[in-house]
């Protein structure tokens, strides 16, 4: 019975040590992304009005500039992909080093940030209407520069290779942890707290919070969409390494999955998200302070 309890127990605090390292890596994806928005606008002349968990207000004190509005609206999704791309190296260094915690943090920061990222490349282009209201980052640059299916392609295109990647690299840096990548149950030990868990607690999180999405249904429904949909490589990513990959050989120099309490990342996902609920997700108004 105590050999039971123990299992249990330290399955608990794994659990807990992966969702902790998710929630950090979404988190940081999502307010870079955000504040990618902000920044930008100050950049080329407009006013940030308000920062919100999951929007910002921007707009032009005086005359638009139409390049201007491309560079607010496009680059935060080219940041998520760049960062998301960088963060993939800075995994394999953690890796290499043997640090658990890092190292399943750039891996969640990495699948978030290229998820959302080549997603927006993805769904924007695809479900883009012209002559209605864009909402959507991308939707608002593919209607900026005419729409034709011809500017479409492409950026879709980009989008479907950059979101395939991410299943099979997500999928191949959780089966790393794994002792033998060979044997299905270690693959099922593994991918289980690694992929399945981090999905489903990050994504019924972010559901809740979206009932207080400053575009009220609208932002909700947007989010839902983002977080169930456009993060589902998590969720395909786990029967990738659980079932359907194909692997000969136990992978070379594994990292042990954390199975001891990580009190400091404990302490610092907590108190980001409480910044996230507490500050950002009331929105902070900089109109009224100025």
């Amino acid at each position: 019975m105590e050999s039971k309890e123990l299992k249990i127990k330290t399955r608990l605090i794994l659990t807990t040590n992966t969702v902790t390292a998710a929630l950090l890596g979404v988190l940081g994806a999502q307010i870079l992304h955000e504040a990618c928005h902000g920044i930008a606008a100050v950049l080329v002349g407009a006013e940030w009005q308000a920062f919100n968990l999951f929007a910002v207000l921007w707009a032009w004190p005086g005359a638009s500039s139409e390049i201007g509005t491309l560079i607010v609206e496009g680059s935060p999704a080219l940041l998520n992909i760049l960062t998301g791309i960088l963060a993939v190296f800075l995994f394999e260094r953690a890796m290499k080093q043997k640090r658990a915690m890092p190292t399943l943090f750039w891996m969640y920061f990495a699948g978030y940030s290229m998820f959302m990222g080549f997603g927006y490349l993805f769904v924007d282009p695809l479900f883009y209407q012209p002559g209605g209201e864009q909402v959507g980052d991308w939707r608002k640059v593919i209607d900026m520069l005419g729409g034709s299916w011809g500017l479409r392609i492409p950026i879709l295109l980009v989008g479907v290779g950059g979101i395939l990647w991410g299943f099979f690299w997500l999928a191949r840096s959780a089966l790393r942890f794994a002792a033998d990548a060979t044997d299905k149950v270690e693959r099922l030990r593994v991918s289980l707290p690694l992929l399945l868990v981090p999905y489903l607690v990050i994504n019924v999180l972010f559901t809740v919070l979206s009932f207080w999405h400053p575009l009220g249904a609208d932002g909700v429904f947007v989010v839902v969409f983002q977080y169930w949909f456009g993060y589902i490589g998590f969720f395909w990513g786990f029967f990738l390494a659980a079932y359907w990959l194909d692997v000969n050989k136990p992978l070379s120099d594994p990292v042990t999955l954390p199975n001891h309490p990580q009190p400091v990342w404990w302490i610092a996902s907590g108190l980001t998200l409480l910044l996230a609920v507490v500050i950002l997700l009331p929105t902070i108004w900089f109109t009224q302070i100025l």
